[in-house]
């Protein structure tokens, strides 16, 4: 009976995976290819700590946990699991947008970290619209730097076409 279950429910999910860069991910949400505000999707919550330290791995080379897609019918993306850490990159680098308006929301002034103090202040580039820092006092990242964090790699797991729709819920209810 048991085994029954497991045979009707793995029909229900298929899935691959693919190892991506951060930069291929950010160029996918620009272009409209990957959907980060699904109905189900708990909001942006984290601090500018949470979001410092998650730069900050980046930077020492540190590896992040994958992130979960659903592949939709037109063969788009909707992000299932992970919103915390490309939110972050995507407010980061001046990227993310506002959902209710469209607008692109302000960038972020990081704060310096246990292994990476002078991270405080530090921007992707200098900008008028971080109101918390002014831009004379903004750190920019350098090329290299912005190259290595466009460079790292995600493992992204792709929950693909024909799962079933509800499969994306199941998965990831708290």
């Amino acid at each position: 009976m048991l085994n029954d279950e497991i045979d009707e429910a793995q029909r229900l999910v298929k899935t691959d995976a693919y190892q991506m860069s951060i930069g291929e991910v950010i160029n996918m949400y620009k272009d409209g290819e990957l959907v980060i505000n699904p109905d189900f999707q708990r909001l942006f919550r984290w601090e500018i700590g949470q979001k410092s330290k998650l730069v900050e791995s980046l930077l020492l080379g540190i590896p992040l946990p994958s992130i979960f897609v659903f592949e939709k019918q037109d063969s788009t993306w909707e992000l299932i699991d992970g919103l915390q850490r490309i939110s972050t990159l995507l407010e980061f680098m001046g990227e993310l947008k506002d959902i209710a308006t469209g607008q692109v929301k302000a960038p972020t002034a990081l704060v310096a970290t246990r292994y990476l103090p002078s991270l405080d202040r530090a921007v992707w580039e200098r900008s008028e619209l971080i109101t918390d820092v002014p831009s004379d006092s903004q750190n920019p990242l350098t090329g290299p730097q912005q190259l290595a964090i466009k460079r790292s790699r995600l493992s992204v797991e792709i929950l693909k076409r024909p799962s079933d729709n509800a499969t994306k819920y199941d998965l990831f209810q708290d």
